[in-house]
């Protein structure tokens, strides 16, 4: 996929981070807390890139994650007609992508990318997981790994441990 879009100024390896709200992973104070807690800890040995619009689009809110000077956010760049294109390339060029169960997860993993998705609700993805699994399997995607944030937190797993092995990063 070529480039629309002028990315020189991200770093050369990066891990992008799409976190927002959704059923999948509710605003919560414990998901705002675990969620910050993650990005800190990618942005200690790796840049990271979040691809928060900035839009108001639909019923969910980004997670605001950029708080640290090896965080990159792309919202000043995104528009109502260019925020889906421009998140794809910058996924496509990743080491690796977390983000909310939904959306771009499903992409990540077929543009090569090994990807975790991060739910803390699983009510409703029962059906989008096998099917995407499936798909993944099939096609011959990059790696594609859930995590549970609310059950790692019950049994005191570290979950920024848990994203880095199930993204296969150092």
């Amino acid at each position: 996929m070529p480039d629309t879009y002028d990315l020189s100024g991200l770093p050369r390896d990066y891990v992008a981070v799409k976190a927002y709200t959704a059923q999948s992973l509710p605003d919560t104070p414990a998901n705002r807390s675990v969620l910050r807690a993650l990005v800190g800890h990618l942005a200690s040995f790796t840049s990271v890139v979040t691809l928060d619009t900035g839009l108001r689009l639909d019923d969910h809110d980004d997670y605001r994650l950029d708080r640290d000077p090896r965080v990159f956010n792309l919202s000043g760049l995104m528009t109502p007609a260019n925020n889906l294109e421009l998140q794809t390339q910058v996924i496509a060029r990743a080491r690796a992508f977390v983000g909310t169960c939904g959306s771009l997860t499903w992409l990540a993993p077929l543009l090569g990318v090994p990807t975790v998705a991060l739910m803390s609700d699983t009510r409703f993805l029962h059906p989008h997981l096998y099917f995407a699994r499936k798909v993944y399997l099939e096609t011959g995607a990059a790696g594609f790994a859930t995590v549970d944030v609310t059950a790692l937190q019950g049994l005191g797993i570290d979950l920024s441990t848990a994203v880095v092995q199930a993204a296969g990063l150092p």
